[in-house]
């Protein structure tokens, strides 16, 4: 019996050699998130919130600030008092195929706070990045937790003997974050101008079917 089931993993062993796997289909896995963000919080302790920046901010990351600007030029001149900011998350969603995420929480800076929205791109090498910081006054705090709230879009359907979805093209230029959408449509955001110059963010994840607003919150003009 040994010897059988020994010939058999030999057997499909040599089978697989032949007909190389497949790429896995990738899902989403909020644990991802919730370790790039206590990626950013070390760093941020160890060397300082700039150092954190640079190191997880991907090339073409804007944050408002309050106009939106390129994340690692505003880090170089940001005055030492913006950055003395605590983030503590409370929210995440995050898509499907967890090419995209959004992380949602409270900042706090001396005796202000505020509400804060991260977007999260994965990146080649499967590590995370985010793309997008946009933060606002808050009227009231939000609720405290000690538990992250994670939710990941409803897959969409496949239908048997469909045509597989088409490889999207490598981007080229610099992306645009502050509205986009995640390489399976089932996550998406939007960024638009207030009549007082403010901005608001629209956040939209696929559940039941539909895509359905699960932040939506502003940032005040200054």
């Amino acid at each position: 019996m040994k010897r059988a089931l020994g010939l058999l993993a030999l057997a499909l062993a040599s089978a697989g050699e032949a007909h190389p796997r497949r790429p896995a289909v990738q899902f989403g896995e909020p644990a991802d998130i919730i370790s790039a963000e206590g990626n950013f919080v070390h760093i941020a302790a160890a060397k300082g919130t700039k150092a954190a920046i640079h190191a997880t901010a991907e090339r073409d990351a804007v944050i408002f600030a309050p106009q939106p600007v390129n994340a690692d030029a505003w880090a170089e001149r940001a005055a030492p008092a913006e950055l003395a900011t605590r983030w503590h998350t409370i929210e995440l969603w995050m898509s499907c195929d967890g090419s995209f995420a959004v992380t949602h929480g409270e900042w706090q800076r001396g005796d202000a706070r505020g509400w804060y929205a991260t977007v999260w791109h994965r990146e080649k090498g499967g590590d995370y990045q985010w793309v997008l910081a946009e933060s606002g006054p808050l009227a009231t705090p939000l609720p405290a937790s000690d538990m992250i709230g994670a939710s990941v879009a409803d897959c969409p359907a496949h239908r048997p003997g469909a045509a597989p979805a088409p490889v999207k093209a490598p981007r080229a230029g610099p992306v645009d974050y502050t509205s986009h959408r995640a390489d399976d449509d089932t996550l998406a955001w939007t960024t638009a101008t207030e009549p007082d110059g403010g901005y608001r963010l629209s956040v939209r994840l696929k559940q039941n079917g539909q895509m359905k607003e699960v932040l939506n919150a502003v940032s005040a003009a200054r």
